[in-house]
């Protein structure tokens, strides 16, 4: 698949769109929600391939996501091909993947092209931590991204894998292409330009005044976007536990989760 041009605000996948959908949710009210995935719509399993939707997520979505008043975005950290091995999305829902270095919508992948030298930073990004692996660490291998995850491992084991591996992908990040994330048991080594605030600015640079928008995230990695949204709508954190947050309020999964979905179901618009 040929890569395409970086979508910026404004940019081709979104002028492409604009006038027909604002027409649309102009006439009928409108509301955007996005969400995160791992943490957020289904639990943290140590097996992610196994990582699949709390139940009744699944449901919710697909009734929320037909109604053309509300667009549904997920939002998440995970590659698009890794996203669709646990969970299809309804065609109406798009997918902003690997921090937003991926789209996804009705059936159609876009992979945003790196900029120059982070592909090579990434190599020797993996290359730093390889042997990390045979001491109880495990590698994702994404489009724009490594992430080194540690869960399920003893606590100091994994402590030290991480110190390790932070200092290690330090040194491949002084070139100034590639940034570090953390997030609950991990970290990741990614390309700059892109994130989830950037996702989320995009978004919302198409939601119309007045719509109802929302972010829901589980992770310090949703801790730019939660910043960024909470200037027009709801920034919701979800976990079993609280903790320091941008976010305005915290749901706990499932129930409170679904909960809060089912308020979409029933969401008007404004007026």
């Amino acid at each position: 698949m040929s890569a395409r041009k970086p979508v910026f605000r404004g940019g081709p996948l979104m002028a492409r769109t604009r006038g027909p959908i604002r027409q649309k949710r102009r006439r009928a009210g409108g509301g955007l929600l996005m969400l995160d995935y791992d943490g957020t719509l289904a639990p943290f399993r140590r097996d992610p391939a196994r990582a699949g939707p709390w139940p009744g997520v699944r449901r919710l979505l697909q009734r929320i996501s037909v109604n053309p008043r509300t667009r549904v975005v997920v939002v998440t950290g995970r590659s698009v091909e890794d996203l669709l091995r646990v969970y299809a999305p309804p065609a109406p829902v798009e997918v902003w993947a690997c921090h937003g270095w991926e789209h996804f919508a009705h059936g159609r992948h876009t992979r945003l092209p790196l900029p120059a030298g982070c592909g090579s930073d990434l190599r020797r990004a993996l290359e730093a931590v390889a042997d990390l692996l045979a001491r109880g660490a495990r590698l994702e291998v994404k489009p724009a991204s490594l992430a080194l995850h540690v869960r399920g491992l003893p606590a100091a084991r994994a402590a030290a894998l991480l110190a390790e591996g932070r200092r290690r992908w330090r040194v491949v990040c002084r070139a100034g292409r590639l940034g570090l994330l953390q997030f609950a048991a991990g970290i990741e080594i990614i390309a700059r330009g892109r994130g989830k605030g950037v996702v989320v600015d995009e978004l919302l640079a198409r939601a119309l005044p007045g719509e109802r928008v929302a972010y829901l995230g589980d992770d310090v990695a949703d801790e730019e976007a939660f910043r960024r949204v909470r200037r027009r709508g709801e920034a919701i954190r979800v976990a079993t536990r609280c903790s320091a947050t941008a976010a305005g309020k915290t749901l706990r999964p499932p129930v409170e989760l679904l909960a809060y979905l089912g308020t979409w179901l029933s969401h008007r618009g404004p007026g």
